[in-house]
């Protein structure tokens, strides 16, 4: 702490008077081991009247006791403690601190940039830019707010100053858009991200200039790819979820860097790359089948890229799922926190490859059905593939995400008892841990499998004596008669 005017000792030899924090002399003091008369920190000037205006006319009042003032004797000298100031508890509350849920956004949103735009440049751009940092304040407060059980008011009021930013900004014309934009769109798609149960998407489908410069911003490297990339990955999860359609110009992408890199993060944005082209050939059916033709060029860039995977990317241990051991789902350490992403949205890319298939709705009654159970069983592989590796590297915490995706998306195809259960057990395990809302996901879930075996029960009673109400939902009232 610097002191105004010194200690004496210091204005004497004019040489520059700093106090340590919690010292009670200065350092040049301290140094030399001599007594240190700081002045007071804080001069009070005595005043002994003051001016006041009244109705345009300004008037006088002398400060002074009254002749009758009552006065009480107090032992000296006096301290005034603030008896609440050594509570953890409430000084964490009186000073906001960001730090944590911020570290915990970058570390997921760089998961796949080897340069940790975000947990390096960010911060960087907050100081500078009120746009980034109300983002930042508005995301770390609405994480810290679900993590304690806390009001969000102080997270929707920095959200309200970043939205005021944004508009102010996006009234601009298009050629003063620039990266910190970007970054504060994809913070605040993050905090509506944060709220599942009733994502509004606004940030995500807010603006189509926004969303195709992004895409143009990809060959620009630095901040402005990154961004991109995860943006890419914001467009996904809206995808899966929420049936939203791929708006990015996906052929941007392939000037990037990625596509010329050999490190495992570079080869991570391959299958986020590859799962969105899919997830966008294959965004109208069942209404627009997809042809024989690109169904199999896609499966075959897919596969090719998971043979030409590198070495970082083999799991250092894999165990099966085993029953006895209580194992529902299959044990993969992997190397690096890139791999066990790139692995989850290659999963990801299979599940929608084998729904849009060209043989899903080709052959007579039974083989369109053998060929849907089939695909529902493969999904069902698919996604006990990917919750096992989040669990085997629970370190990564953006590996909890898409599990969460595909459970919600694709759950009821999972049919196994103990995989029924071990969804169950993640699902709450991930909110514990991040955060991330799953209690009525799992409701849905379990909804979703009754209903599923009151219709085809392994033993179950014939057609006619299922509950009606549950004939209805299906197949309408036509039917209802039956039952």
């Amino acid at each position: 702490m610097r002191v105004g005017k010194g200690c004496g000792r210091c204005r004497h030899r004019h040489i520059r008077c700093v106090v340590p924090e919690g010292a009670s002399a200065c350092t040049p003091c301290a140094r030399l081991g001599r007594a240190c008369h700081l002045d007071p920190r804080f001069q009070f000037k005595e005043v002994q009247h003051v001016y006041q205006k009244t109705q345009g006319t300004a008037a006088r009042f002398d400060l002074v006791w009254d002749e009758d003032q009552t006065w009480v004797d107090v032992s000296k000298p006096v301290k005034f403690v603030l008896e609440l100031a050594d509570s953890p508890e409430n000084e964490r509350d009186s000073v906001f601190r960001p730090i944590e849920p911020a570290e915990n956004a970058a570390q997921a949103v760089d998961i796949c940039d080897p340069q940790c735009h975000f947990a390096t440049v960010v911060p960087q751009r907050a100081l500078q830019v009120p746009l980034v940092l109300k983002a930042v304040l508005a995301l770390a407060a609405r994480h810290d707010a679900i993590m304690n059980e806390k009001g969000h008011w102080e997270a929707s009021a920095y959200h309200g100053e970043c939205l005021e930013l944004l508009i102010d900004a996006l009234s601009l014309p298009e050629p003063t858009y620039d990266d910190n934009m970007l970054v504060a769109v994809v913070i605040l798609r993050m905090y509506e991200e944060l709220d599942n149960t009733q994502d509004g998407k606004f940030h995500l489908l807010g603006s189509n200039r926004l969303i195709n410069m992004m895409s143009r911003s990809v060959p620009s490297g630095g901040l402005a790819e990154a961004v991109s990339w995860q943006f890419m990955r914001q467009a996904i999860y809206s995808s899966v979820v929420q049936y939203q359609p791929m708006q990015l110009d996906l052929e941007n992408y392939r000037f990037s860097s990625v596509f010329q890199r050999q490190d495992d993060a570079a080869y991570a944005n391959m299958a986020v790359f590859h799962c969105a082209h899919i997830i966008q050939v294959c965004r109208d059916w069942p209404t627009l089948p997809v042809n024989q033709t690109g169904w199999q060029e896609m499966s075959k860039t897919l596969e090719s890229w998971y043979k030409a995977r590198p070495n970082t990317w083999q799991p250092l241990r894999y165990q099966p799922p085993d029953v006895a051991a209580d194992r529902p789902f299959p044990e993969v350490w992997m190397m690096s926190a890139s791999a066990v992403v790139g692995m989850q949205y290659y999963h990801t890319a299979c599940i929608f490859l084998t729904l849009c298939g060209p043989n899903s709705q080709s052959g007579n009654d039974f083989e369109n059905a053998r060929t849907r159970r089939m695909a529902e069983r493969t999904i069902a592989t698919h996604i006990a593939n990917v919750i096992g590796l989040s669990l085997s590297n629970e370190s990564v915490q953006n590996a909890y995400f898409m599990p969460c995706h595909l459970l919600q998306r694709f759950g009821y195809c999972i049919r196994n008892s103990m995989e029924k259960q071990g969804s169950l057990k993640f699902l709450a395990h991930m909110e514990k841990v991040i955060g991330w809302q799953t209690a009525w996901i799992k409701r849905e879930l379990e909804q979703q499998w009754t209903e599923l075996a009151e219709i085809d029960p392994p033993l179950g009673p014939p057609f006619w004596s299922i509950d009606p109400a549950v004939v209805r939902l299906f197949f309408g009232h036509a039917f209802g008669a039956l039952a």
